[in-house]
């Protein structure tokens, strides 16, 4: 008996230890949780009733596996570790998506985006054109390659590539960087998992050139 005994307690330890390492491989390298927070996203996300939301939103799965076989794309929505902080850094996570891919001039003119001279139709915003306004009437980004510019959605409520990821207009200064490697990506939002109304997958925000 006390055998027997032994042996289940051994084997179960073992089953145990096989699903934690299947679990903490699945979150590392295939998928992992992310709860919105803010309304950078919004109306993509974290909107309720026509409002932007400040608190925390939607519960998402992000892929990681999707920037294993493939690059990231314009208009992916993306989970990141913001640049200019040392990696083992306790930090918050931001969603933006990407608008601008490597080697592009991305331009923006009173709101309106352009890549390498041609205009990007921003289905996803929604009619607010408070989403899309930038707090300079002029910019003109050079996108080195290698790298992404990402933006929120809420143009005027986000802290982005064109600030550095910080909230205020100087916050590139001190030779802060304001793109964004692949290497930072935690990876792509996929799967809305809550609210349960929206359950489904994270909207698509493919662009088209005018």
């Amino acid at each position: 008996m006390t055998q027997k005994i032994t042996k289940f307690i051994r084997d179960t330890l073992i089953d145990i230890v096989i699903i934690l390492l299947l679990v903490a491989g699945i979150r590392t390298f295939l998928v992992s949780p992310f709860q919105v927070e803010g309304s950078s996203m919004c109306p993509t996300l974290n909107e309720k009733n026509g409002v932007c939301e400040s608190d925390f939103g939607e519960y998402l799965i992000i892929s990681k596996f999707s920037y294993l076989i493939n690059e990231p794309e314009r208009g992916d929505i993306i989970v990141l570790r913001p640049p200019n902080l040392p990696k083992e850094s306790d930090q918050q996570y931001f969603i933006k998506r990407i608008i601008g891919l490597p080697g592009e001039t991305l331009e923006i003119k009173n709101g309106e985006v352009f890549i390498n001279g041609k205009k990007i139709e921003e289905k996803y915003i929604g009619k607010n054109k408070t989403y899309v306004t930038s707090r300079q009437k002029e910019e003109k980004f050079e996108i080195p390659e290698g790298k992404y510019f990402v933006t929120g959605d809420n143009r005027e409520n986000s802290s982005d590539s064109r600030y550095c990821f910080r909230n205020a207009p100087l916050g590139c200064r001190g030779g802060k960087t304001r793109y964004v490697t692949k290497e930072i990506m935690e990876g792509k939002a996929w799967i809305i998992l809550y609210p349960f109304k929206e359950i489904g997958l994270v909207p698509e925000g493919k662009f088209e050139l005018k």
